[in-house]
């Protein structure tokens, strides 16, 4: 019973130690997300704008990886 309160104790004093080494008000993360096209390849055959649509609706701005199949880039 004393180990487990100790490890709570260690935990909580870890926590709190954690929280005032973190950024104030400033995101962890920065940078655009993206996905690599591979990702989706079982779903370009069927209607590549539509995946393209799918993809930005979620808010992911960049894509790694070739092309989908006979596209071009600016064509969908």
């Amino acid at each position: 019973m004393k180990n487990i309160y100790s490890t709570i104790a260690m935990v909580a004093f870890a926590a709190i130690l954690c929280g005032s080494c973190t950024q104030k008000n400033k995101p962890l993360f920065d940078m655009p997300l993206g996905v690599q096209s591979y990702t989706y390849r079982a779903s370009y055959e069927n209607n590549t704008a539509a995946v393209l649509d799918t993809i930005k609706a979620l808010g992911i701005t960049e894509m790694e990886g070739p092309n989908p199949k006979n596209t071009k880039p600016g064509s969908v």
